[in-house]
């Protein structure tokens, strides 16, 4: 089967970003939560709220996957993403750049259990790495995988029954979205009527003057382009 001519359209959403080019202030407090959400970082929160007519701040730790998942969960009740987290909703984590080892921390899976913890979908880890691939934040531009690449380097851990299911793929961060494609390939490789979109809790923004801030919610297409084999996103803001 030609992967490349499964999808080459996918929908997506995120609630973070960071700009690498962008190293004033709010650019570089970006970049720290970049890598709290690679690390899944214990985070102290600061919430406010109002009780019996007195402001009461109240602090608490977190682990900045179960942070994403709060955030997520308030934008969907408030009417944000509700075409992406419908009833029912299989939520399958992205794999790593290598195979997993046991106790090695996993970002995308435990973005993808907090958000189950919040009733925003079901987890099945349906797919794994199989072999290593370069992973792209250590590449060049012209050298990181592309979407092929992912695809044949995964498989499909355990069959399981997604007849007329609806799958989000989640991942941890999405810059050009080859790992997310190539794992949508790979699905749909052996589910072809599932519909399939996907979650990243960050997304990467190259031009400068479209970075607003860490918290930015959005939401755009992965388009695949066959002639370069490679992916480019198109996104909105939500607000």
């Amino acid at each position: 089967m030609n992967a490349e001519k499964i999808l080459k359209k996918l929908e997506f959403c995120s609630i973070f970003s960071y700009c690498p080019k962008d190293n004033s202030e709010k650019g570089l407090f970006a970049k720290k939560v970049r890598d709290w959400v690679k690390n899944d970082t214990v985070v102290m929160v600061k919430k406010t709220m109002v009780k019996e007519g007195e402001v009461i701040t109240d602090e608490k730790e977190m682990s900045m996957s179960y942070y994403v998942a709060e955030q997520l969960k308030n934008l969907v009740d408030k009417g944000y993403f509700s075409d992406f987290f419908q009833e029912d909703v299989i939520l399958i984590p992205m794999p790593r750049s290598t195979p997993i080892k046991k106790g090695q921390l996993w970002p995308a899976y435990q973005i993808a259990k907090a958000m189950e913890d919040k009733k925003l979908g079901v987890v099945v880890p349906l797919i794994q790495r199989l072999v290593p691939i370069q992973k792209s934040s250590y590449a060049p531009p012209n050298k990181r995988p592309k979407p092929v690449d992912h695809f044949n380097s995964m498989g499909i851990n355990k069959m399981v029954d997604l007849d007329g299911r609806y799958v989000v793929l989640v991942d941890d961060i999405v810059t050009r979205g080859h790992t997310i494609m190539g794992a949508a390939w790979r699905v749909k490789e052996k589910y072809a009527d599932v519909e399939i979109k996907a979650f990243a809790a960050m997304q990467t923004i190259s031009d400068k003057s479209k970075f607003k801030g860490y918290f930015y919610p959005a939401k755009g297409v992965i388009n695949y382009w066959a002639n370069s084999g490679t992916c480019r996103r198109d996104w909105e803001p939500v607000r």
